[in-house]
């Protein structure tokens, strides 16, 4: 029998909280399955890994930061390579932290890009075939 509600909801917590193996082969799997091009945005994606890491550490899977950099890299697509063995040749330090930061400025400057120069992601055939020749 409970006395306070505090104890009423700790008892109804490990009663309901799933904390065994399917919930954690669940979380790992969306874990590693999670790749930047099924995500809307590179936030969405960050925040996707973030999340899961976050849960399974609260139901006792632990993982290092370096770990989490780690999975973050590892879900990229084959056109941040460069980024991955420039990242790997500076010697920064590889942490969730870290990457999830290197991520934010990469888009911060893509974005100022975009709206510096509209047709910077476009080949000259690319353009000309859709949109006739560039502007001047």
């Amino acid at each position: 029998m409970t006395m306070t509600a505090k104890q009423a909801w700790d008892n109804l917590t490990k009663t309901f909280q799933d904390t065994g193996l399917t919930i954690r082969v669940c979380l790992l799997h969306i874990l590693i399955t999670s790749r930047l091009e099924n995500r809307e945005s590179v936030e969405d994606y960050v925040n996707k890994v973030i999340t899961t890491v976050h849960k399974l550490s609260s139901i006792g899977l632990l993982a290092s930061d370096e770990w989490v950099g780690t999975i973050l890299l590892a879900g990229l697509p084959d056109v941040y390579e460069y980024m991955v063995m420039g990242i790997e040749s500076s010697g920064i330090l590889v942490t969730g932290d870290s990457i999830k930061t290197k991520f934010l400025q990469d888009i911060s400057v893509l974005k100022g890009d975009e709206q510096q120069k509209p047709l910077a992601m476009y080949s000259t055939s690319d353009y000309s075939r859709k949109n006739g020749p560039p502007p001047s």
